[in-house]
């Protein structure tokens, strides 16, 4: 009764840590990854740690156990270090989230902001040209997932506004807009681009 106890236990942790965050019930509003799986995962490695002494108390099967607990370090270990690498750049951590969710406008959107950002700190003019066009290519395919997506159509519109295609960038401000009634920066911006049409907006 006492083992059972405790894979009931650990069962209602998971689904009690986890349903908050699995967009289940409503939108948590970020992307889905592994920093907001460290609570749920807290049960899951019990249950493997209880699993793993079982086999432990049973003479037969302690050799098991052994290699149960040297595979599993070795597997997590190794995509540790795998990970690592993701989190060199901006550019490469949102290049492997948007791998790994193709269909999150979000991931998209996290992507062409690396890029925005980065063209922003670049000084060598072909360079800062292609991060604007790679960041305005991220921003496309966020849209494409979600229309109705004020900030993607918001850095869109400051993508195109920086390569001076300002008739693109107040197309995507006003989207902005009327996704987002009260979006005080974008009615800012379009307030200096209509007084100043010929000129760039101030971003």
């Amino acid at each position: 009764w006492n083992k059972k106890r405790y894979i009931i236990f650990f069962i209602l942790f998971f689904l009690i840590s986890y349903l908050p965050i699995s967009n289940l019930f409503f939108p948590i509003g970020t992307i889905f990854a592994e920093r907001i799986l460290y609570m749920p995962t807290v049960s899951l490695s019990l249950f493997a740690a209880l699993l793993i002494c079982n086999l432990f108390e049973r003479i037969k099967l302690k050799y098991l156990g052994w290699g149960a607990v040297i595979v599993l370090v070795c597997i997590f270990a190794t995509r540790t270090f795998i990970r690592n690498f993701d989190w060199r750049t901006e550019i490469d951590i949102f290049t492997a989230t948007e791998k790994a969710s193709p269909d999150s406008t979000k991931a998209h959107w996290s992507i062409g902001n690396a890029y925005l950002n980065k063209s922003a700190i670049e000084n060598e003019k072909n360079n800062k040209k292609k991060f604007i066009e790679k960041a305005i290519e991220g921003y496309k395919k966020s849209i494409e997932i979600c229309d109705n997506f004020p900030e993607a159509h918001y850095c869109i519109g400051k993508a195109y506004a920086i390569q001076g295609d300002f008739n693109m960038a107040l197309s995507h401000y006003t989207k902005a807009i009327k996704y987002r009634p009260m979006y005080d920066m974008v009615i800012k911006l379009l307030e200096n681009y209509l007084k100043n049409f010929e000129k760039s907006p101030v971003i």
